[in-house]
């Protein structure tokens, strides 16, 4: 695949989801912060082909429209949130047998004041647009049972991340362990070196997984113009 792409190659999984190498290189294999599209497209990949889970961005609330699926047909829905623009954490809403909900929240710093953010959002908006949903999106032929009156509400406090710009990967990671039942991660005491390897499993899982679109003309002939100007610097240094 690298052969034949250059910093502009798109990949892509469907209409809905798209992204550029340049960014995968950027926030991916660096040690960067996941930018918001790096972190939908790494979640769309984790959750291709899982129907039973939904994920929603916080940037969309509040919505106005539902996931076509009944709440309680679903296994996951995972909501990720930005907060302060600087450091992503995610709630994710587990559906129990005999119709009942559980409530996750996960920061990867651990921070008091975020869990504390986390739960207002969830009072305030992302709870009410569940009972919504629940409501208005429905089968015809069943009737529809009530919202359960409690739900059931847990902090999870670790792993935590051992660098500044690792949340990202770290939320990841947590969804991940959620959607394939393997709660080991919580346990794991994460170094940098772990997070290294964590960086580079998305980054060959989101290049495994997609579509590689052919780059324009334009863009072929300005990579191989440097590519010729980068093969000359080198023979002459």
């Amino acid at each position: 695949m690298l052969g034949a792409s250059c910093i502009r190659t798109r990949l892509s999984l469907s209409t809905e989801y798209e992204i550029y190498m340049d960014e995968l290189i950027g926030y991916v294999t660096d040690h960067s912060w996941l930018s918001d599209s790096v972190l939908r497209y790494g979640l769309a990949v984790m959750t291709r082909g899982i129907e039973n889970a939904v994920t929603i961005s916080s940037f969309a609330f509040p919505q106005t429209h539902f996931p076509k699926q009944e709440l309680f047909a679903l296994r996951h829905v995972i909501l990720l949130v930005n907060q302060g623009n600087c450091h992503w954490t995610v709630i994710i809403v587990r559906v129990e047998q005999h119709r009942q909900l559980s409530v996750y929240f996960y920061d990867p710093l651990n921070s008091d004041g975020n869990k504390e953010q986390l739960k207002q959002l969830w009072k305030d908006a992302f709870l009410p647009f569940l009972q919504r949903w629940h409501t208005e999106v429905k089968a015809d032929t069943v009737a529809v049972i009530p919202f359960p009156d409690k739900v059931h509400v847990y902090s999870i406090s670790t792993p935590t991340q051992p660098d500044g710009s690792g949340c990202g990967v770290m939320v990841l990671g947590m969804v991940h362990s959620f959607l394939t039942g393997q709660r080991g991660f919580e346990l794991d005491v994460d170094t940098r070196q772990v997070i290294k390897v964590m960086r580079l499993r998305l980054q060959c899982v989101i290049m495994h997984r997609s579509t590689v679109h052919t780059i324009s003309a334009d863009d072929k002939q300005a990579a191989s113009e440097t590519e010729r100007e980068l093969v000359k610097f080198f023979k002459e240094n």
